[in-house]
């Protein structure tokens, strides 16, 4: 493969790296906790905190970052943060009962 090929992947790889670097900034979220019990969640590669009730907790991570809720001993994913959940509050206990894990 000739030298200028080889230049022409680098950079190309390097813009789209770099692309998706811009894409998947942080974003921020309220956790809210509208129930008279705690909530045990694991937000992956950030924090594993247990939602008091009646709390909110604020949260800013990565996009694409997955929180996970205990059920039973296991962990199952409840949600992916994406951009367009910048801002909002998510009442995780009502998530919990629309997924029928509560």
């Amino acid at each position: 493969m000739k030298k200028s090929s080889l230049l022409s992947i680098g950079l190309l790889t390097g813009i789209m790296l770099f692309a998706t670097a811009i894409a998947s900034g942080p974003v921020s979220v309220v956790l809210r906790n509208g129930s008279a019990t705690s909530i045990p969640l694991k937000i992956e590669n950030v924090m594993n905190p247990n939602l008091s009730p009646f709390s909110n907790s604020s949260v800013t991570c990565a996009e694409g970052t997955r929180i996970f809720y205990k059920k039973k001993g296991k962990w199952v994913e409840i949600l992916e943060v994406t951009a367009d959940l910048e801002g909002d509050t998510i009442r995780v206990d009502k998530l919990l009962k629309e997924l029928e894990l509560r």
